[in-house]
C-alpha cells in the first residue's frame, strides 16, 4: 500500500494576500477607541497594528475610524490588498 499524503516540507507555498500596514494610520488613535468603533476587541486591534489588515477590514478601518476612503490612506496599496495572491 504507497502512502498518498502529502509532505508539508514539500508542498507548494501559496503567497499570502497583501495586507495593509495599519501602524502609521492608528498611531495617534487609542486601541479601545478604534476598538469600540470597529466592533471588535483590543486586542483585534493590536494585531491589526502588527500584522496590517485585508482589504474589506482596511476599507471600514478607514471610513469608520480615520474618516476617509480606503484610497486616500493607502493609495495604490489599498487595490494590492484585494488581489488573490501577490504578483512578482
Amino acid at each position: 500500500m504507497t502512502n498518498t499524503l502529502i509532505d508539508p516540507a514539500i508542498a507548494p507555498a501559496r503567497p499570502r494576500k497583501f495586507r495593509l500596514p495599519c501602524d502609521t494610520a492608528l498611531a495617534n488613535m487609542s486601541t479601545t477607541h478604534v476598538a469600540k468603533v470597529m466592533d471588535v476587541s483590543p486586542r483585534t486591534v493590536q494585531r491589526w497594528m502588527i500584522k496590517g489588515v485585508d482589504g474589506w477590514t482596511g476599507d471600514k478601518l478607514a471610513v469608520k475610524v480615520i474618516g476617509v476612503d480606503g484610497y486616500t490612506l493607502w493609495g495604490s496599496d489599498f487595490d494590492r490588498a484585494f488581489e488573490d495572491t501577490l504578483t512578482a
